[in-house]
């Protein structure tokens, strides 16, 4: 059983995210939007195009971006080199869960 940030991520991950995600990737046809060398162009993840650390949106469809794998990590890995000095980490908002009564009219 994995344990610390890496359970956490994986609830982040789950649920909301995956509709969102596979919209994500439906928008962009598949098609990877970064594009760096080596890219695949097969896009398989979802990228936020302005990272949760810096503050960037978890859930904004315009803060998202199909991505292949290669592009992403690598990606990723530029981002974290060259994280701003003022950029916090956000939390996901809860899920939301619809009423289980119907509001009344009075």
């Amino acid at each position: 059983m994995r344990s610390g940030r890496y359970k956490q991520r994986s609830e982040v991950y789950r649920g909301r995210w995956q509709t969102i995600r596979k919209r994500i990737l439906i928008r962009d046809q598949y098609q990877c939007q970064i594009n760096l060398p080596g890219c695949t162009l097969d896009a398989t993840t979802v990228d936020h195009i302005t990272p949760i650390a810096w503050g960037g949106e978890w859930y904004d469809p315009s803060n998202l971006r199909a991505a292949c794998t290669h592009c992403n990590s690598n990606l990723g890995a530029i981002a974290k080199k060259h994280k701003p000095k003022t950029a916090t980490t956000k939390k996901p908002p809860p899920p939301t869960d619809p009423p289980n009564t119907p509001s009344r009219a009075w």
